[in-house]
């Protein structure tokens, strides 16, 4: 009976915890720039194609490429679908990169929730936008930055869930 009294303590002192604890704060309203469902034809001259798949496109800017290697990313990458913006993806290697990473992501939203017990998998859900920071264990990092109208939408019309990274971007 002691146990079962702790268990619905604890338990209760969860559901008790304010609203806005893991509130994701700062939601972006753009990825470096550009806007969520931004046109293509507004960013062209600054981004370069490094993917194709059907209506989804994936771009780099070459303005990035020496910043990226300063702040240890190893791609910055844009995503857009039948030509609107849909998803930033930031891509690190290396323990260090890895941290500074994390610890720029909790600077600027705040805490994140773990998805996964078994790997590092966290997310920053907002209104408008989510953010997932996946990491391995050969400290290889992903976050992507995703809008969630855009997201929606591409699953609505292709009828199967979107994957934002894909094994190319690496």
């Amino acid at each position: 009976m002691k146990y079962l009294y702790v268990l619905l303590m604890s338990s209760g002192a969860i559901f008790t915890q304010p609203a806005g604890a893991d509130a994701f704060k700062n939601e972006p309203a753009d990825f470096r720039g550009i806007e969520w469902g931004a046109a293509y034809a507004d960013h062209a001259d600054e981004l370069n194609l490094v993917r194709t798949d059907n209506d989804v496109l994936v771009y780099i800017r070459d303005s990035e490429k020496g910043q990226s290697a300063r702040n240890s990313y190893k791609k910055i990458a844009y995503r857009f679908y039948k030509d609107r913006f849909s998803a930033g993806i930031i891509q690190t290697f290396g323990q260090d990169a890895k941290k500074r990473l994390r610890r720029s992501l909790v600077n600027n939203y705040g805490e994140a929730v773990r998805i996964s017990r078994r790997q590092e998998l966290d997310a920053w859900d907002g209104e408008f936008v989510q953010i997932v920071l996946s990491c391995s264990q050969t400290s290889y990092c992903a976050a992507e930055f995703m809008s969630k109208e855009m997201i929606a939408l591409e699953e609505l019309e292709t009828g199967t869930p979107v994957q934002v990274l894909q094994k190319e971007l690496e």
